[in-house]
């Protein structure tokens, strides 16, 4: 419980949610160093807040007597985005596969309706988030992230094929900040803040069976 105290409360809640807060709330043009130091402040917040959290709760449990799973394995050390999922809010991604992604046929059906099967179960899974655009954006963006890593996956024989973090870091940002304008304007700030025509007014804002969705 005191280091899940410790991860929520100094880590996200005073070293990291000023920094992104900032970042994402400042009036101005950003650099690009400002704009990144934003993004993985933010990726670091989300992470600290939740699995903070899920310690608290697992060491509570503990208190009384009970033995609860870790709910985050290291996440961004993943290689992939099937491994993310492994790895983060286990508890979730464990509930989707179980409950959504297995009854609509997990992978025991045609490629392509395997591949639908990921971007339905990942759109409930950000509406399970919160019921507006970003969540929506969220979803689909990890669905699609699943279902190109399988294609790359089958076309390379399972060779690793990227460090996924820069990736994964973007795809936090459009999790949870601002709206969709803001999600399409903040990256021209990142790469193209120095141009001469630049826009200044823009505010940053197991086995094949199991039918794992990760697989």
């Amino acid at each position: 419980m005191t280091l899940g105290l410790f991860q929520k409360i100094v880590l996200a809640d005073t070293l990291l949610s000023g920094c992104a807060d900032r970042v994402f709330g400042y009036p101005g043009p950003l650099v690009a160093l400002d704009s990144w130091a934003g993004v993985l402040a933010f990726a670091g917040q989300i992470f600290f807040d939740f699995a903070g959290y899920s310690l608290c709760a697992i060491g509570a449990a503990l208190t009384l007597g009970f033995h609860l799973k870790d709910n985050f394995r290291f996440p961004y050390a993943a290689i992939g985005f099937s491994d993310f999922w492994r790895r983060w809010h286990i508890s979730l991604s464990t509930f989707l596969r179980d409950y959504l992604y297995i009854p609509l046929g997990g992978n025991q059906v045609r490629p392509f309706r395997a591949a639908l099967n990921l971007v339905i179960v990942m759109f409930l899974g950000g509406l399970w988030h919160g019921a507006a655009w970003t969540f929506v954006v969220w979803g689909l963006l990890h669905g699609s992230y699943l279902v190109i890593e399988r294609i790359f996956r089958v076309s390379f024989e399972h060779k690793p094929w990227a460090s996924t973090l820069p990736i994964r870091v973007l795809a936090w940002f459009r999790h949870l900040r601002g709206s969709l304008h803001r999600v399409g304007v903040f990256p021209r700030v990142r790469f193209h803040d120095r141009e001469p025509n630049a826009r200044r007014d823009v505010r940053p804002t197991s086995t094949r069976r199991c039918d794992s969705f990760h697989a």
